[in-house]
């Protein structure tokens, strides 16, 4: 067996993860791929040789020795802010006015999931480490449980020299939310209160086996490439980028003034329970 033949093989799954989980769009069956899996982890198993980073196989590693090291983020991971009314958002713009001459419209606009930010650091297209935001300054080392969610690719779609890195929002389905806690209670174990503490709950897991288990996703929303320009000019182009590269993104809108942002957001009030 050789280097090549494993090579396809990983193609092949990680093209079924993607169609499955960030296209939603499945054209491999869970039979296939099982057989398709189970004859990569065989190979493996003969020979330790063709063991790729990016294979699917090591998505689950266990508990690493360098597990929720704090680690100095490479620039700043802020927070967003609130605003509770269409007023708010008024002001806003009327702030932006006073101290900038660009122009501020179009604006894109996209649901907040309420989930946990990461960001995740990749070196010449492979995956190399997860982090949580943190303070904004030093995150959390997550790499371990990052790499069992299944819509965060181990391998750019795009080719990439240098590092790059791609930044998110770690989140659990409402309707995988409500099976982990009902299984939960039959289990007798405590339940979460909200689908966010069930996904940092799930990501500060010692063991990634566990984490393997819950049903994870990362919307992205930002990508920073640390050797060269930026990759974008204005938002909605950067999340066209990430789509390239391998990565879901939310539904987003571009809007041309006040009364389209309330339009639109009174569209993803009505969605609210539906993520």
């Amino acid at each position: 067996m050789d280097r090549k033949k494993v090579s396809e093989i990983i193609n092949k799954l990680s093209k079924a993860e993607h169609d499955y989980y960030v296209r939603n769009k499945p054209t491999m069956s869970d039979a296939e791929y099982d057989k398709l899996y189970n004859e990569l982890k065989s190979i493996e198993e003969s020979n330790s040789e063709l063991i790729l980073s990016y294979s699917p196989t090591q998505r689950v590693t266990g508990t690493p020795s360098n597990a929720f090291q704090q680690v100095e983020h490479r620039q700043r991971m802020y927070s967003l802010d609130n605003s509770e009314n269409i007023n708010d958002i008024e002001k806003w713009l009327e702030r932006l006015k006073k101290i900038t001459d660009e122009m501020l419209f179009p604006i894109v606009i996209e649901p907040k999931i309420d989930g946990l930010a990461v960001s995740l650091i990749y070196e010449n297209g492979l995956f190399v480490q997860g982090l949580t935001r943190g303070d904004g300054f030093i995150g959390e080392d997550v790499t371990h449980n990052v790499k069992t969610i299944k819509n965060i690719p181990l391998k750019l779609k795009k080719e990439t020299k240098g590092i790059l890195e791609i930044r998110g929002e770690v989140y659990m389905p409402t309707e995988s939310f409500n099976i982990l806690n009902d299984l939960n209670k039959k289990e007798n174990i405590p339940t979460f209160i909200n689908s966010r503490n069930a996904a940092a709950g799930s990501l500060r897991q010692k063991d990634s086996n566990i984490t393997a288990t819950r049903d994870l996703r990362l919307l992205s929303y930002q990508l920073i490439n640390h050797e060269e320009i930026d990759l974008s000019l204005n938002y909605s182009k950067q999340l066209k980028n990430l789509k390239t590269y391998g990565f879901q993104v939310n539904n987003f809108y571009e809007v041309s003034d006040i009364s389209e942002i309330t339009k639109i957001l009174d569209e993803i009030e009505t969605m609210r329970d539906k993520f």
